[in-house]
């Protein structure tokens, strides 16, 4: 695989607008090879109620920043094959259910929200507690789109665990 130099990169992100195209299952194989660059362009900031206006406790805000620097050093399958995947819970999320509609409602227009590839991060989880709005027990989440060039656009925010929540087992 050719690497473009970091002046050609920053000149195709700024050209490129991830909201106004679709990308090939190539671009996605690639974009996962880039090292990690964050766009908080599609960051919902108050338009669902799993924006980032949401309260942000201390705990909440070092586990982002911790696990932001360290995205900020690799690219996305240096960490998915990394023995800490567990640990950050780092995995590919399905577009069904609550995710789905709230993605649907964030982007109505020039977002294929089908052809999306989206993973989730936690900030932190704690054992042997199920997060519970109610309760106000956390269990924090942080939803992303992958776009080219290794960039990632954060778009969601849930404390909760509420967006893609675990099945209960019976």
């Amino acid at each position: 695989m050719n690497f473009l130099t970091e002046d050609d990169l920053i000149e195709q992100r700024e050209l490129m607008d991830y909201s106004s195209r679709t990308l090939s299952s190539q671009d996605i194989a690639n974009s996962h090879d880039y090292p990690i660059v964050v766009s908080y362009k599609l960051a919902d900031i108050g338009t669902t109620r799993y924006g980032f206006h949401q309260s942000f406790t201390k705990e909440d805000t070092e586990a982002y920043f911790r696990i932001m620097r360290r995205f900020a050093k690799t690219t996305l399958n240096q960490l998915i094959d990394s023995t800490d995947r567990h640990t950050l819970h780092l995995y590919r999320t399905d577009l069904r259910g609550n995710l789905r509609k709230e993605l649907a409602r964030l982007c109505p227009h020039g977002l294929d929200v089908s052809s999306s590839t989206i993973y989730h991060f936690a900030l932190y989880q704690k054992k042997n507690t199920t997060a519970c709005r109610e309760t106000g027990c956390r269990s924090p989440r942080v939803y992303f789109i992958l776009g080219s060039c290794g960039t990632i656009y954060p778009v969601f925010f849930d404390p909760f665990h509420e967006l893609n929540p675990m099945k209960s087992v019976l």
